[in-house]
């Protein structure tokens, strides 16, 4: 793993590997008042994740999530109490996404941060899907469109672009499984910026 420096330690806590915290209590900015939940009830039993998935694979899909929304002023959560006190102030700074314990296909209402619809995240099991970083990626797909972002389509991926081979990049609302094989993926939040975006 990467050394990172205290004061980096201080100010992301998304960042570095897992260190046997409670998965049930993490957050990526403590005090903040925007606040997005991740709803781990239904693939959890007590602190024991399902499916034999581990507490560390749990933290990696956290972390995914965390990191790509660590530019906002916006807490991460999987903490109930940390969301319904964030919800009881001001319902207009909160979002939800459910896990779900099931094979499926998750979806979530475009911009509904701010209200009290939540998003559905499938933990596909069945599919091989059901490990951390893979569901952390689908949960900040999924969470974009909360935020309000639709797919970056193009090229031959039609509604969903399947990034640039060469450079081993994707748009995070694209399609980002094409490049599970690649050996420095990148993906990020995209403006359209690539030739054929269908999505400005």
């Amino acid at each position: 793993h990467p050394v990172y420096s205290p004061m980096a330690l201080r100010q992301a806590p998304h960042i570095g590997p897992y260190q046997n915290q409670d998965v049930l209590q993490l957050q990526s900015k403590a005090g903040s008042p925007y606040v997005f939940y991740l709803n781990l009830a239904a693939v959890m039993s007590g602190s024991t994740p399902l499916n034999g998935v581990t507490r560390e694979n749990m933290y990696r899909a956290w972390q995914s999530i965390a990191d790509q929304y660590s530019m906002f002023n916006l807490n991460v959560t999987t903490n109930v109490a940390v969301y319904n006190a964030a919800r009881a102030a001001n319902p207009l700074r909160t979002g939800i996404i459910n896990f779900i314990n099931q094979d499926g296909r998750s979806f979530a209402p475009l911009h509904s941060f701010g209200t009290t619809a939540a998003g559905t995240l499938y933990r596909n099991p069945g599919s091989g899907f059901d490990y951390g970083y893979g569901i952390g990626m689908t949960g900040a797909h999924e969470i974009g469109h909360q935020m309000g972002m639709n797919h970056d389509g193009g090229g031959s991926g039609g509604e969903y672009f399947e990034g640039i081979a060469a450079y081993q990049w994707g748009p995070i609302m694209g399609n980002y499984w094409m490049g599970a094989n690649w050996a420095n993926q990148l993906w990020t939040w995209s403006r359209g910026e690539y030739t054929t975006a269908t999505n400005k």
